[in-house]
């Protein structure tokens, strides 16, 4: 029989966070080796108090590191540079996040194909755990007893750990008069951490902004220099900048890293970040997100088809294609330098009579859409290509929008709040290409309750040309759509619009503004109806106890089954699985106050929402009766679990045997008894469990009418 054991070291407050079970699961079961004497020692849940935003205000309330060292699948700890772990503020109880945002694979072939992903590898995973302490000496964080990473992690991929703070309330407060509204950031990805906000709390009151828009992959920057003018530079990746403008920041790596991967310059676009705008002028391609990997050409979205379809039907990709694209991901940039004014409703793109370049379609590719899982993998959005400058008044691609994790069980607004993760808009040019917008970013939740909260992930919009006369430049393409993933449940409308294409100014675009640039494509709301990767352990056990031990055929056993959360955290979904014995009467079901029981053939499963850590409730009592034709012990079990990672399974378990007693049975329960011959009576037990059951009949029909009553 399993006993309670609610060691001192798992014992935490009551008032400790109950969240909804889509948050656990995910994590080993495993128990985590010690650090020993290197350990904090504090093990308690570190609730800090209510969090408030104020009117006026930007906060920023993780704090982040790098991982020094790739670690494993299934490892109890991970590593920082020591140096940054003060930074971290880290204390045992805390919870953790790691997250790789890079490290996918890409082709590399000097065509088309460019930057299509190959392989995510560790690109886009995460995941949310418990600590149990730290080393200041080796920067080495040791995973909570029942934690062990589901993921491995890289640190070429640019894997970073992220303090997750948790609180009671956070609330973030509207503006008041000429004081702006409060908002709730991240630190902006540097290359190296930041982009990610992350937190968990009871309710979270959103009348003000939370806001990580922009802090994801960077964009393209123009190129600083450039080859002859009327070169028709069709290169999608390359080392020489005279080709084209930087592509942006990508799940592939950084412009740093395509260095290694055939050259940073170039229209084609690698993974989710946007092309570089070609020589001479093109504007640069809007970065992505999510989207349909099938539907991806690369050439964006033509926009404003009943305004402009004569010139859009003049496009290569429209010729091409027979008809309107409407690509996945990010939006194409617009075409290369014209010099002449030229109607673009009659004279299509590379005709020599615009001179200059011949207003090419040779603009920044948009970046490939991902698909994102929030069970598992998210996504910064995809930095937008730079727009190619010749005399140095070119458009830098935006940045992509960040990733916001809000682990809380309410999500609400009372005065219009908002969450934002858009991409930056591409940078506007004067005499050179325009810089295509930058990927929506990720937003996700594990409330079930969503309610007055305005949640957009929207692409950033390409940049505009503003150069004035009949000289035309480039124009940057719009970022695609960004991703929100929320619980099944949670009832949320979230807006997920594309960013439209910049516009040119020139007086020879009158009749065609786009000039070539093109929308991005819309992102994904996807609900998910499994569990967040989040860890947070808890012993639960089940005690099994009857008495008595020892009866005969249908003498009623009262049976008391006890559950416990001996911690540290609290527990989530309890289920509860008792065996009903063959040939037994349940003279009265499991019952005890806050669970649910039902039975299904021989096992009733009985469910408890939450349980704090060092709590018991009530047992759940019942009675069982052996019926003749019953073994010569009456054998049940009860298994207890709950959507938490278990840090001790020898306790979850339980068991009862009561003996049959025969020795006085005759036939169907009949006992002879000395009053005279050929008369029988029935047993004592047989009028125990009538009256009982009687007793089980006459409650249920006091409950029905006290139930009509009402």
């Amino acid at each position: 029989m399993s006993r309670i054991h609610l060691e001192s070291r798992y014992r935490v407050p009551t008032l400790t966070l109950a969240l909804s079970g889509t948050m656990a699961l995910g994590c080993s079961a495993q128990d985590a080796a010690d650090l020993g004497d290197t350990a904090l020692a504090r093990q308690e849940v570190t609730n800090l108090a209510n969090l408030n935003v104020a009117a006026g205000s930007v906060k920023i309330v993780n704090t982040y590191a790098p991982l020094a060292a790739d670690v494993q699948q299934g490892a109890a700890a991970v590593t920082v540079p020591p140096s940054t772990l003060g930074a971290l503020s880290l204390a045992a109880g805390d919870l953790l996040m790691v997250y790789q945002p890079q490290g996918a694979q890409i082709t590399t072939a000097d065509d088309g194909s460019y930057g299509t992903v190959s392989a995510l590898a560790g690109a886009g995973l995460y995941e949310v755990f418990r600590t149990s302490g730290s080393d200041p000496q080796s920067g080495r964080i040791q995973l909570a007893p029942g934690c062990t990473l589901r993921n491995g992690y890289a640190t070429a991929g640019k894997a970073q750990v992220i303090r997750v703070p948790r609180y009671r309330q956070v609330t973030v407060q509207p503006g008041v008069d000429a004081i702006p509204h409060g908002v709730l950031t991240a630190a902006a990805w540097n290359g190296t951490t930041g982009g990610v906000l992350a937190l968990r709390a009871d309710t979270l009151r959103v009348d003000g902004e939370i806001d990580v828009s922009g802090a994801g992959f960077s964009g393209g920057k123009p190129n600083p220099g450039s080859g002859i003018l009327s070169t028709d530079e069709v290169a999608y990746r390359s080392t020489d900048s005279a080709t084209g403008a930087e592509q942006g920041e990508s799940i592939a790596g950084s412009q740093a890293d395509y260095d290694n991967l055939a050259g940073r310059y170039g229209r084609g676009a690698p993974a989710n970040g946007g092309g570089g705008g070609n020589n001479t002028n093109s504007g640069g391609g809007g970065g992505a997100n999510a989207g349909d990997l099938a539907a991806y050409t690369g050439d964006g979205v033509m926009g404003s088809v009943q305004l402009f379809g004569a010139a859009w039907m003049l496009d290569p990709a429209y010729l091409a294609k027979g008809g309107f694209t409407a690509s996945s991901g990010g939006g194409r940039g617009g075409y290369t330098f014209a010099l002449n004014a030229q109607d673009p409703t009659t004279v299509g793109p590379g005709d020599p009579s615009w001179g200059g370049n011949d207003r090419r379609e040779r603009g920044g590719r948009g970046g490939h859409p991902l698909a994102p899982d929030a069970s598992s993998r998210v996504f910064f959005g995809g930095g937008g290509g730079g727009g190619e400058a010749n005399n140095g008044q070119g458009g830098a691609g935006g940045a992509g929008g960040g990733v916001a994790l809000l682990l809380s069980k309410v999500v609400t607004a009372n005065a219009g709040g908002c969450i934002n993760a858009a991409g930056l808009p591409g940078g506007d040019s004067q005499g050179d290409g325009a810089g295509g917008g930058g990927g929506g970013g990720s937003v996700v939740f594990s409330a079930t309750s969503i309610n007055g909260v305005n949640v957009t992930a929207f692409g950033g919009k390409g940049g505009d040309n503003n150069a004035p006369g009949a000289p035309i430049f480039g124009t940057g393409g719009g970022g695609g759509g960004g991703f929100i993933g929320a619980p099944t449940a949670a009832a949320l409308q979230p807006e997920l619009g594309a960013g439209p294409a910049g516009i040119a100014s020139s007086s020879s675009a009158t009749a065609f503004p786009p000039n070539g640039g093109t929308d991005g494509s819309a992102g994904v709301s996807k609900p998910f109806g499994g569990a967040l990767p989040v860890c947070l352990p808890a012993d639960v056990s089940v005690t099994y106890i009857a008495a008595p031990t020892q009866v005969r055929v249908n003498v009623p056993v009262k049976c008391s089954v006890q559950v416990a959360n001996a911690g540290p955290e609290d527990a989530e979904n309890l289920k509860l699985a008792i065996t009903v014995p063959p040939s037994t009467t349940v003279a009265s079901e499991p019952a005890g106050p806050g669970w649910t029981c039902t039975r299904a053939a021989d096992v009733y499963t009985c469910t408890l929402p939450a349980l704090a850590a060092g709590a018991a409730p009530s047992a759940l009592s019942f009675y069982l009766a052996a019926q003749p034709s019953a073994a010569e012990t009456l054998k049940s079990t009860a298994n207890i679990s709950a959507d938490n990672a278990e840090p001790n399974l020898n306790n979850n378990a339980a068991s009862i045997a009561v003996a049959i007693d025969r020795t006085e049975i005759r036939g169907d329960g009949f006992t002879c008894e000395a009053a005279g011959p050929g008369r029988a009576s029935r047993s004592s037990g047989s009028q125990a469990l009538a009256l009982l059951m009687g007793i089980a009949v006459a409650l249920r029909l006091a409950r029905r009418r006290v139930g009509a009553e009402k």
